[in-house]
């Protein structure tokens, strides 16, 4: 039986205080996949960094707005965004924004 694809889903909390769900990219998901068979606490990991997302559609061009936020809430769920609610691939972990 073939296996339904899992997505890891983000509540991302922004600087202004607004907060909303990104599913987060495929090279980046598969990587957390992996943590999760050698980390039973790779949620706890993850809340509290931050990570890039995108906060406008893609323009004809490739071109987006993007903005960094942080990790409230994760959950795995059976179906992806359909939208731009992806996040980027890079994590920013609250001890590097405090030497910036």
């Amino acid at each position: 039986m073939k296996k339904k694809k899992e997505y890891i889903w983000c509540l991302i909390e922004f600087p202004d205080g607004r907060k909303e769900w990104y599913c987060v990219s495929k090279l980046l998901r598969q990587a957390l996949f992996l943590e999760k068979k050698i980390n039973r606490y790779w949620k706890n990991t993850l809340i509290g960094c931050y990570i890039n997302v995108s906060t406008t559609e893609y323009s004809h061009d490739h071109q987006t707005r993007l903005t960094v936020g942080r990790i409230e809430k994760i959950k795995i769920l059976s179906y992806r965004s359909h939208d731009w609610h992806w996040t980027r691939n890079q994590f920013v972990t609250p001890n590097v924004l405090m030497i910036i």
